[in-house]
């Protein structure tokens, strides 16, 4: 591995390995991170060693935090361990994952991934017992509850449940968000990356050679490069979670800022939309992204 992999990697161990000694809830969000890779890896848009060594980064980081926590069962029976190792094993299980035409590749995908749910229940299950570890059944419940699967009679689940802070999204919050123009500047930036993703993921899977849906691949390959492409399905997960859990707002909001701001500001972007209506020229690409405000 080159020198600068080997720096990056560390840095990400390092950085993930700091977020999870200092916050409590570490792992529902790395969790969210694992099925952003998830996702991202089983539609061919990463690498999959390198989405491997994040999986493992993972997992080292909070075994090492649950070692100097004097060994936290909370964190040895998180649901981010079980999912991580459910998903590298699968891939042992099921080695040509990614060969095939459309249909083959949608069937095996669908396969994985309900082997890696039923696979990620059952890890976690044991662990729980092996463990005897009841700490975090109360968010399980909460969230059994909260969707209609069923009534609790947890006292901590049915706290959540008399909170408003847990209640869904209100709809003044899109309201507020248009006032400033950042919620249409939002939906405009997830609209253009959500069809570039489409057309990517459709060619991926697809694996067609031929040259007309090679160069559509390209287009949409200079917008969505790795990092947007992860940035798009984290905002997704992340309004999801805002909007079943109101509390979970702060998340979304941040990265709905950052997000639309770096999508207007992206001359790939405004590049490939005027090459859809024929009007693309550097200099109108120049004009449109200093235009945006």
């Amino acid at each position: 591995r080159p020198a600068h992999e080997r720096l990056t990697l560390l840095a990400v161990f390092i950085s993930t390995f700091l977020f999870s000694l200092a916050w409590q809830f570490n792992q529902f969000m790395l969790l969210i991170q694992a099925l952003v890779l998830f996702t991202l890896d089983s539609l061919d848009f990463l690498p999959q060693g390198k989405v491997t060594w994040i999986y493992i980064i993972q997992v080292a980081s909070l075994l090492l935090v649950c070692f100097l926590q004097f060994f936290n069962t909370m964190i040895a029976g998180s649901l981010l361990i079980s999912f991580n190792m459910s998903t590298l094993l699968a891939r042992k299980l099921q080695n040509n994952l990614k060969t095939g035409g459309l249909f083959s590749r949608l069937g095996k995908l669908f396969l994985h991934v309900l082997l890696v749910l039923c696979l990620t229940f059952l890890v976690n299950n044991f662990m729980k017992k092996i463990l005897n570890l009841e700490s975090d059944e109360h968010i399980f419940k909460f969230l059994k509850a909260k969707f209609g699967f069923g009534a609790t009679r947890d006292f901590d689940a049915n706290l959540y449940l008399c909170e408003e802070a847990f209640g869904l999204l209100p709809f003044d919050t899109f309201t507020r968000l248009s006032d400033t123009l950042v919620f249409y500047a939002y939906v405009f930036v997830l609209f253009v990356m959500v069809m570039a993703a489409a057309v990517v993921a459709f060619q991926n899977l697809r694996g067609s050679a031929n040259n007309k849906s090679m160069d559509k691949l390209q287009k949409c390959a200079v917008l969505l490069n790795p990092g947007a492409a992860y940035n798009l399905v984290h905002t997704i997960l992340f309004g999801c979670l805002a909007l079943s859990t109101m509390r979970m707002k702060y998340i979304w909001t941040s990265h709905l800022c950052v997000f639309a701001a770096s999508g207007l500001c992206n001359s790939d972007m405004w590049g490939l939309i005027l090459k859809c209506v024929r009007l693309y020229t550097p200099q109108r690409v120049s004009v449109m992204r200093y235009l945006t405000p």
